[in-house]
């Protein structure tokens, strides 16, 4: 996997004991990336994170019941896919997109979604091929346990204003989150609602990352985004993670 996205899975997963060798570091920065970014809304950083309100501040963001899912997330996850093209490296090798979520109901809306629209709207993605070992782009997390794909968009779906086990559901589970994280190869796309996840962090934070019946990764996730944030690539002006408010993807695109 690139390298900052593989920074956020050893830091938060790994204790930072997972490191890329500096060949194949080289190797990620020199060459061109299996996709087109069509639209410059959606940063080029390997890391994007499509940020809705927190449901305390804007309850239209929030999921739903009684399966779980989440329409403002649905809606922000067709936005980025409309903005990306397969541009592959080699002939031999088509470049690959999964969508992920760890909510039954909400893959399958997304994968009812992405059937009406990849003849008109998301036509622009029919050159992709799903992830390896995946029949369609979308899948569970637990289905896709084991595959990868140069493009990964995570739909997170928890945003209320519960506290503890009830906040979070799946998203307490370390194993799961890892799997979530750590399938894309070139560029992972989280859509979710930042703030959401930095008050359930700051509620595990003096937690040890070692007891994994808490996630404490979460409050170390939130440190490792900020300080990506900070650093850029080899270009010196690309950062490494960036987050994009989820309006401006809904946005007409300026001229």
């Amino acid at each position: 996997m690139h390298p900052a996205i593989a920074t956020v899975i050893s830091e938060c997963f790994y204790d930072g004991t997972l490191e890329t060798p500096k060949e194949r570091e080289a190797e990620f920065h020199s060459k061109h990336p299996p996709f087109t970014i069509m639209d410059k809304r959606l940063p080029s950083s390997p890391i994007v994170f499509i940020d809705l309100p927190y449901v305390q501040r804007e309850g239209r963001a929030g999921e739903q019941r009684p399966t779980y899912h989440n329409p403002a997330e649905l809606q922000a996850v067709l936005s980025v896919l409309g903005m990306l093209k397969a541009s592959p490296t080699k002939p031999e090798e088509p470049s690959t997109l999964a969508v992920l979520s760890p909510y039954n109901e909400q893959v399958e809306r997304l994968g009812r979604a992405i059937e009406d629209a990849v003849q008109g709207k998301l036509a622009n993605i029919v050159d992709f091929k799903p992830g390896t070992n995946a029949p369609d782009f979308q899948s569970t997390v637990d289905s896709f346990q084991g595959s990868e794909a140069d493009v990964v968009v995570v739909s997170l779906v928890r945003n209320n204003d519960h506290v503890g086990r009830r906040a979070l559901g799946i998203l307490r589970d370390r194993r799961r989150m890892n799997v979530l994280l750590s399938r894309a190869k070139r560029k992972l796309v989280i859509v979710g609602s930042m703030e959401f996840l930095r008050v359930q962090g700051r509620r595990y934070r003096r937690h040890s990352t070692d007891n994994r019946s808490v996630p404490a990764f979460l409050a170390k996730m939130s440190e490792v985004f900020d300080q990506l944030a900070k650093e850029t690539l080899p270009d010196g002006k690309t950062p490494k993670f960036k987050v994009v408010p989820a309006a401006s993807l809904m946005m007409d695109a300026k001229s």
